[in-house]
């Protein structure tokens, strides 16, 4: 019976042997140096997109700086005079402090005041309506209702109607005022700053021009000594 001896046969010649390990280091190294090039490559487009993100803001924030610091001295007194003329909450109750206050200016009588309800528009902007009387001559009547677009918050009056004659008059007038939420979101740190144009700074010039309401300031009181109630 036939035999076949294993040992010696061999399926791979021996020269082939030797090259095989400097051809997988080789292989190797092709592999390595392909995943590293692209790895190398990636990163080096990942820094040269934040460097040029970091570029692009730091011109944005300067350009930002240099319009705050040419606002500076006015913005806040800006800010004021558009929150006053177009507030963030119903201001019912200001607007009837001025119109009481004008009508003592001007020497006039206001009876059957009404406040309406709160209506919204498409823009988001809130109105309501106020009723009220006024009486006095016609000259001080019709330089009441004409100072009343003098003063803030803005108002709009919708409808007069005048009744009596000779130097005591009576109108009834229907005013609207508005109001507005702030809003809620500030923009990205990324997006340039617009400066106002012409017509804003205008507007808010005339918004700083209307007379402000009177708040009553009510001063801290120093701490005193308690008084003994059964002491006469």
């Amino acid at each position: 019976m036939a035999t076949l001896d294993l040992k010696n046969t061999t399926f791979i010649p021996q020269k082939m042997k030797v090259m095989l390990l400097p051809l997988a280091l080789l292989l190797a190294m092709v592999v390595l140096a392909i995943v590293v090039s692209k790895v190398g490559v990636g990163k080096i487009n990942t820094q040269r997109a934040e460097l040029r993100k970091a570029t692009k803001n730091e011109t944005i924030l300067s350009q930002k700086q240099q319009v705050l610091q040419t606002l500076e001295n006015n913005i806040l007194s800006y800010a004021d005079a558009a929150v006053i003329a177009m507030p963030d909450k119903n201001p019912s109750l200001i607007a009837l402090s001025q119109l009481k206050t004008f009508a003592e200016r001007n020497g006039i009588i206001i009876s059957d005041v009404k406040i309406g309800s709160k209506t919204k528009d498409k823009s988001g902007t809130f109105k309501t309506t106020i009723l009220l009387e006024v009486e006095g001559s016609l000259a001080q009547v019709l330089n009441y209702l004409i100072s009343t677009k003098s003063f803030a918050p803005l108002s709009v009056i919708n409808k007069v109607e005048v009744a009596g004659a000779g130097e005591l008059v009576r109108a009834s007038t229907s005013l609207t005022i508005f109001w507005i939420p702030l809003p809620t979101k500030l923009p990205a740190i990324s997006e340039p700053t617009r400066e106002l144009s012409a017509n804003e700074t205008n507007l808010i010039t005339e918004l700083s021009n209307l007379e402000q309401p009177l708040f009553t300031q009510i001063l801290p009181v120093e701490p005193s000594a308690r008084i003994d109630p059964f002491v006469y």
